[in-house]
């Protein structure tokens, strides 16, 4: 993507990181964008209008594809989120999420029907503890 001196003057944190990531990457901005399930212009916007902010989600899919830490991202970005919000963003979840998405469809349900048959024992064990107390 060529730009222009005064466009390269205003690039943001986000926007220097995004273009040099394709550059690294021997890719751009477009592959890139689809890659994470974006619309195709949607990480040129942010080169191109400076003023534009990220949505979290955004940064977070950007954050998994590149297999960027998801707090940098977020702070690239310039989001303001509170403490709580970035404590969610928990390493173990992120790589979870990550082994998660990499498994097969079959072993992927699988998966899901044991953390349901999970969740639904410890409810029921909490009920059992309260009715008998």
């Amino acid at each position: 993507m060529r730009l222009t001196k005064q466009q390269k003057e205003k690039l943001t944190p986000f926007g220097k990181w995004l273009l040099e990531y394709v550059q690294e990457q021997d890719t751009n901005l477009t592959a890139l964008a689809t890659e994470v399930g974006l619309s195709n212009n949607s990480l040129r916007a942010f080169i191109l209008y400076p003023e534009r902010i990220p949505k979290l989600e955004t940064c977070l899919l950007l954050a998994k594809a590149t297999r960027k830490d998801p707090e940098e991202v977020i702070h690239l970005a310039g989001l303001k989120l509170p403490q709580v919000a970035l404590q969610t963003l928990d390493p173990n979840r992120i790589k979870l999420i990550r082994i998660f998405d990499n498994l097969q469809p079959h072993l992927q349900r699988a998966l899901l029907e044991t953390a349901e048959a999970i969740k639904t024992s410890d409810h029921n064990n909490k009920e059992s503890e309260q009715q008998e107390i």
